[in-house]
This record gives C-alpha cells, structure tokens and sequence, in this order.
C-alpha cells in the first residue's frame, strides 16, 4: 500500500470477503485486523481477492514483517537516489544546451532508466489504477512523464531526419524531473514508516522467547508461548521476567524503566507482581505466571502503540487529498484540448503540441516539492540548533499544541540520584566506613553516595565480611563490629527513638549505623535540569498548559512541580495511565505534545499529536517521537515551536502557488484564449514554467534554513 486510498481499497476488499463481518487497516504498520465467522470465511478466498484488488497479504509466520518494511524502504531510497544522481545531469543539459544534437541524445540517454527504472513505481501503480478504474496523483505522475518522453523520441527522431535540433524542442529534462522530485516525496513518507516499525521491534524485542518452567522439581527451558496462568519459572539474575507474575520465592531488585520510566530498581519480595519484559537486577526468584504472553502488559503496550500509530499514519500531501477530482480533471482537460483543437482546424500538430503543454504544466512536480524540499530546509535549521524532526507533519501539529505532557525523570530532571542532605547523630568520623562499604554496592543510591563522599575521604577501610542485601541495603563487619546501611528494616526498633522514622515519607532514605543504633541519614534528590525552570516559563508565556505525569512517587514529583512552577500534577502512573491521561485531554480538544525519554513513554508519545524525545532516552522512545532533542536541553523545544510557525507558513504558501500555478497556467496551455488574443503555450514555455514553479517553491523554502 503507498497511500491512504490504498488502505481504504484493501479494506473494502476484505470487508466484502464472505465471513468477514470487520475489517480495518492499519496504514503505518500495513496490517489487516479481520472480525470473520469462522464456520464462513476462508483465508484463501480472502488472499485472492485482495490480490484481484492489484495487492498481496502475507500469512507466513516465517516471514519477518519488519525485513520486509525495510526492503521496501531502502528499495525507494535507491531508487530515489539513482533518480537524482540521472535528474541534476539532466537538468544542467536541458538548460545550457537543449539545441544541441549531442545535448538532446545525451538527455534521452539520461532520462530512460530515470523514467522506467525509478519511475517504474509510478507506472505500475497508474496500470493498477486503471485496471481498477481509480485514478490518483501516481496516475498523473506516470502520464506526464510517458507522455513528455514519447513526444521528446519522436521529437528526437524528426530531428535527426530533418538533420536540424533547433525547429522542434524535447523534453526529456521535465519527464525526468517529475519523477524525482515526487520519488523524493514517497522516499520521506516511507522512511517516517519505517521508522515506526523499527521502535515496536525494539519494543517486541523486550519478550523474552523462552523460560525456565518449575515442574516437579525440574527446570525445562520451553517456548514462553506454551506457558500458561498458574505455571511456575524460574527467573536468573539479570534476565528479563518472560511473562508477569507474582514472586513466590525470593526477594530481589527489579529494574522497571520500561514501565515507570524511574532510574530506582524496585524492591520485590513474595507476593509482589513482576512484569514481561522489566529486568531481575537481585537474585534469582521462583514466580507464578497470571497471564498468557499475549495478555501481558508489554503485549498490551504492543498493540496500543501500533492501533495509536495506525491512526497518526503520515497525512497525505495536500496534492494526494485533491487527487480523486484533479487527476481526472486534468486527463479530460487533456482530451477535450486534443478533440477541440483536431475539430477546430484539424491540425494534428498543434493538437499534439497543445495537449502535451496541458500535461507538462499539469505536472505535479511544484506540488510534491512543497513539503519535502521545505520539510529538508526546516531539518537542516533544526539539527544546526540539536533537534532532529522527522516530518512536515509533526511541525504542523507542534505549532496547533496547547497542551505539553513532561514525563519527570530524565526529562525535567537529570535522572540521576544525588545527595541532598547528610545527617549525622554522631560525628562524622563514621564516613570513611560509610563510604568503603558502599563501594561494595551495585546501586544507584551506593554510586551517589560514593560521588558525594569522594573528594574527602583520604583512605578506604577493608573489611573482613560484606554482604549485600537485595531489596535492604548492605551490611559489612570492622574490627569485629557489624555495621548496616540502607532501609530502616536493618535497624531494631529501639534504634530510631530519636528519629522517629519520619523521613520514610519523605522519598529515599539511606540510614547508616549498627542495628542497635542509627549514626545518621541521607536523603536524595532528583535535580532539576538548569534551564527548566526557564523552559515552563516560556511555554507559559506562549499559552501552553504544562502537565507533569510521572511513575515516581507523589512526594518527588510534587516537590519537583513545586520548584518549575506545574500545577497539574499526576504521579505513581503506569505506562496506559500516561496514554488515558492524554486521550482524556485530547477528548476535550486540547492539542497534545508528549515529551519523554523511556520505554514507558513509548505508548503515551504515539498517542499524543506530536511526540518528542530527550536524546540520552531509550531507543524505543526516540523511533517513537516524531522530534528528538540531540543535546537534551528542554529550551530547543521552544526553538522547534517556533520553527514550526515558520515552517507551516511555508509550506502552505508553496502548495497555495503551486496550485494557483496549475490553475492558471491549464486555461493557456489548453489555447481556451488563442481565439481570442493568439495566445498559444508552447511546450517548452510551459516546461520552463514548470521548473520556475518548482524553483520559486525551492526558494521559498530555502527562507528555512536561515
């Protein structure tokens, strides 16, 4: 499929299928969900008649969609690649020396493998189109380049006979340009697609394939889609849990980015719930499978990114959106030309020359530079000033955003635990033991501390017993005495009579001391990033509502809020409660930009209008987003906004004078006012018009790159 009206044909093809009560189709993903009686419907008939419609399906398991998405891909890239490498040769001859034999037989050198081997797409597309009785812009495309080759090697021919090159004019250099420059545009559109498919694979890639399955006693390594709800696992330190479930033994640390978005691992213990695809960092544990692989909740955030992606498919240029009535517009235009002028004066000649003018100026070649050539000026301002956009599109709907979504952790904040404040009961001579101990530790909590204490502590001590306690903290023995540092459950009761164990509620706390008796604490803090304080100020100025929705704990997102001034705050939400917050607000007509930096914004960012990603963030999120931040630095959003004004301006006055071009330039090409005024477009004025239309919408966009 290369266009929405592909995917509307495929639809009804399969809704008409016997059995098939629902069809719908997928765009982006190029994907066919069927509702079909089992006891009426047959695959075979399906796949027939969507190959009768001119397109193919794929039922194979074995084939990978996502080779087959970056086949197709790097095909049009070649293609487009070889159309130019053939196009700017061609266009320098055809201006400098089109009079010339040499010059005209080197042009139809150039343009025949640029027509028939890059173009191919097109022509194959206009048959099917034809075949089917639809006609689109590829229709258009094929017919203006056929038709301006074919006249151009007759031309040639003539000339070469008649021994002169200067009395008729070729056309090879429009054929060829045609092609070109719309291949440039189908290039863009199939990159932003696959694109797509590149971060759900790295999402599907999460799955483990297999597990360890607890029977009888035994472990046998078994495809995780044989697993079912109420079956035991068996899950290795550093592996990704295969299905969720609930720890039945063991305690142990979790990383759970993918789903909270939050540097901290989680303590896990019995009877807590672990999910696919999250990280054991602690011990191996024994769990208890809840759902089938299919119903897991990285299943879940699968399917919810590629229905969102289906319905955010790539908008079709305003060219494409026209195309069901200016198509066949301009062939009938072409016709009535060809019959008037052969009933007016029966002049085969001037029929011929008349006709061929109408579909050279009816080209679409200024259309299709409209939003590709001012999407690359706007790319290359963007990525001077670190921000990388992926389409014309995205800069439309960023510059309509009243709403910005921030995930907390790594995008308003550095992600990165530091220490806030360090309290000590007793002196402070404790701290080189504080400090050697939590050198032992794997923790981000441990590597803060060790960060803070470094540039004081002059010696290490060495211990003669260190163990660390997943989910608890560390305990290590010195000169016979036992020393522990981490939660307050290392600690007797009595040993917080003087703290009271208030700070639990206030966010991480690392307590240090023997289990008798609490020495000191130390709290952490998520430090805001330097220039966010200024970067809400801004959107606030430009009447943008800001939205802070995190998966870290109220009192830490609060307290960040408090600080950048966000009054709408949503903490503690899993990554479908980010994507409800924003279908909610988009419910009440607001615009949504979602700016995050994991796997757990993933689902979030596909479902808001426009999605942006921090540079540093996960793969996932940056194939996601539509723009990503290469430096991280929250102010190139506003520089983006702001380029998206410009750009919107732009591409609109392009495809308002590209269309207004064609509007006024058919009449005269046609000979409507030659009765009247003489007035008769020659094909090569209307070909030279032609490239003044597409270099005045180049020019324009140039304006961009300023």
């Amino acid at each position: 499929m290369s266009c929405a009206a592909c995917a509307s044909s495929v639809e009804s093809t399969a809704i008409s299928t016997n059995g098939v009560k629902e069809a719908r189709v997928n765009f982006a993903t190029h994907q066919l969900w069927i509702t079909y009686d089992p006891n009426k419907f047959s695959a075979d008939e399906l796949k027939k008649n969507i190959q009768a419609a001119g397109y193919d399906i794929i039922w194979d398991e074995q084939v990978d969609p996502f080779e087959i998405r970056r086949q197709e891909y790097f095909r049009l890239l070649r293609q487009t690649l070889v159309a130019f490498a053939l196009a700017v040769p061609l266009m320098l001859v055809g201006m400098l020396w089109m009079h010339e034999g040499w010059a005209q037989w080197l042009s139809a050198v150039l343009a025949t493998p640029l027509v028939f081997y890059s173009g191919w797409i097109f022509h194959a597309k206009a048959l099917k189109g034809l075949k089917h009785q639809t006609l689109g812009m590829d229709t258009l495309v094929s017919m203006s380049s056929l038709v301006a080759y074919t006249y151009s090697v007759i031309v040639l021919f003539l000339n070469i006979q008649s021994n002169t090159y200067h009395s008729v004019h070729v056309y090879f250099e429009p054929a060829g340009m045609i092609i070109a420059f719309i291949l440039l545009g189908k290039t863009l559109e199939e990159r932003a697609r696959y694109k797509a498919s590149v971060s759900l694979r790295n999402l599907i890639q999460l799955q483990e394939p297999y597990a360890m399955l607890v029977k009888e006693g035994m472990h046998e390594r078994v495809p995780v889609a044989l697993i079912q709800p109420g079956d035991k696992i068996f899950v290795s330190t550093g592996t990704n849990f295969p299905l969720d479930g609930v720890i039945l033994e063991g305690t142990t640390l979790v990383d759970e980015s993918m789903i909270t978005g939050e540097y901290m691992p989680m303590d896990k213990k019995s009877g807590d719930r672990v999910f696919a695809g999250t990280r054991n960092q602690g011990v191996s544990v024994v769990i208890e499978v809840l759902h089938p692989i299919n119903e897991t909740l990285l299943a879940g955030m699968v399917q919810r990114i590629q229905e969102a992606q289906g319905t955010k498919a790539p908008a079709q240029q305003l060219a494409d959106k026209v195309s069901a009535v200016f198509v066949p517009i301009i062939i009938l235009i072409a016709l009535v030309t060809f019959w008037g002028w052969m009933l007016w004066d029966g002049s085969l000649h001037r029929a011929i020359f008349s006709t061929v003018a109408v579909l050279i100026i009816a080209c679409p070649c200024a259309m299709g530079l409209a939003t590709p050539v001012a999407v690359v000026a706007a790319i290359g301002n963007a990525s001077k000033n670190g921000v990388l956009v992926k389409n014309a599109e995205a800069l439309d709907r960023l510059n309509k955003v009243d709403h910005i979504v921030m995930d907390k952790t790594g995008t308003l904040t550095l992600g990165q635990p530091q220490v806030a404040e360090v309290k000590w009961i007793v002196d402070n001579s404790y701290q080189e033991i504080l400090y050697s101990m939590e050198l032992h530790a794997d923790h981000p909590l441990a590597r803060a501390i060790v960060s803070h204490f470094n540039s004081n502590i002059k010696k290490t001590i060495e211990f003669s017993e260190v163990v660390i306690l997943p989910g608890e903290g560390i305990k290590a023995v010195y000169n016979e005495i036992t020393y522990v540092a981490g939660k307050s459950t290392l600690f007797q009761p009595e040993a917080f009579r003087v703290i009271q164990g208030e700070l639990d509620a206030k966010g991480s706390v690392v307590y240090f001391g023997v289990p008798q008796q609490v020495f000191g604490w130390i709290t952490f803090e998520d430090q805001v990033k330097p220039e966010a304080v200024e970067f809400i100020q801004q959107l606030h100025k430009k009447q943008i509502t800001v939205v802070m929705a995190t998966g870290d704990h109220e009192f830490e997102a609060l307290s960040v809020a408090k600080h950048l001034g966000i009054k709408h705050v949503y903490a503690g939400l899993l990554p479908q409660q980010k994507a409800a917050l924003i279908e909610s607000l988009q419910k009440q007509g607001a615009v949504v930009a979602m700016v995050g930096d994991g796997i757990n914004d993933a689902e979030s960012m596909t479902m808001a209008d426009v999605s942006i990603a921090m540079g540093h963030g996960s793969d996932v999120a940056r194939d996601v987003a539509d723009i990503t931040l290469i430096k991280n630095n929250l102010l190139k959003i506003i520089k983006a906004i702001d380029l998206s004004k410009k750009t919107t301006h732009i591409i609109r006055q392009n495809l308002f004078w590209a269309f207004g071009y064609n509007v006024a330039a058919i009449p005269i090409a046609a000979g409507v006012f030659y009765p009247i005024t003489g007035w008769q477009l020659n094909p090569m004025i209307a070909a030279a018009a032609m490239a003044l239309s597409s270099i005045s919408v180049v020019l324009n966009s140039l304006r961009l790159r300023a």
